[in-house]
């Protein structure tokens, strides 16, 4: 749980954020007004004239308030023994600390590794394999190459907890949306909801197994029943499961 003074810091920064893109949205509208009024009087406009000083001022504000003293964390969670953590000894000897000169910048999530299910949704872009074959579902595009295989061999992803966000023929305000949709609908779902999506999100496993993969050319999932009893049960548990569901999945064929 976040400290009372991170989360006060944080709040800061999301302010910050905020009140620049207010400004950076009111000069754009300012902009497009000089444009206007320039294109009127018959005139090309002046690039060197479209940004008044106070436009200028306002800008450099909005740059020193974007910018932190530290730099961003390495880690998503705190780590039990940190200190010797094959991954992040390696990142130490390195110095790879997401400096602005680092030209490979690196996020270590390890809750999504475990089968423990630790991880209710992943929308880290590049762990959508691994968390699919234990059944957490994830939020993608179709700019991805995980993606657009989704998309080609399974008829309704959703539906198996693969979320596609249309980044290729969507503007990004409309993709955005529909991020925003996608995350709250799965916020959304009952307990019960999401224990089968898991069971679902699985069951594309033996679609991403390296032993099948060459076989799929021609395979597609069909979109599953609206209300079907729920499919096979997950091998991997899940924070959702009661006794109920445990005895279930362990002792049911």
């Amino acid at each position: 749980m976040l400290s009372q003074g991170n989360s006060a810091k944080g709040w800061s920064q999301i302010h910050d954020l905020r009140m620049c893109k207010e400004t950076v949205n009111d000069i754009q509208d300012k902009i497009g007004k000089r444009i206007y009024e320039s294109c009127l009087g018959g005139k090309l406009p002046d690039s060197s004239k479209l940004l008044e000083a106070d436009d200028i001022i306002k800008l450099k504000r909005c740059i020193l308030g974007a910018k932190r003293p530290n730099l961003p964390a390495i880690v998503t969670h705190n780590m039990m023994d940190d200190s010797v953590d094959p991954i992040l000894c390696n990142l130490r000897r390195t110095q790879l600390f997401n400096k602005p000169e680092d030209r490979v910048k690196s996020v270590t999530s390890e809750c999504n590794l475990k089968t423990s299910a630790a991880l209710t949704m992943n929308i880290i872009p590049s762990n959508e394999t691994e968390c699919t074959v234990m059944g957490i579902p994830s939020v993608t595009t179709n700019l991805s190459g995980f993606g657009r295989f989704m998309a080609e061999h399974v008829t309704d992803p959703t539906s198996y907890g693969i979320y596609l966000v249309d980044r290729r023929f969507k503007s990004a305000e409309e993709s955005i949306n529909e991020l925003t949709q996608y995350m709250f609908s799965f916020c959304s779902l009952t307990r019960r909801q999401r224990i089968i999506q898991r069971n679902r999100t699985e069951r594309l496993s033996e679609l991403l197994d390296w032993k099948s993969l060459h076989l799929k050319s021609g395979f597609i999932y069909s979109r599953p029943v609206s209300e079907p009893p729920s499919p096979a049960p997950s091998e991997c548990g899940s924070e959702d499961e009661d006794e109920e569901d445990t005895h279930h999945r362990l002792f049911s064929d």
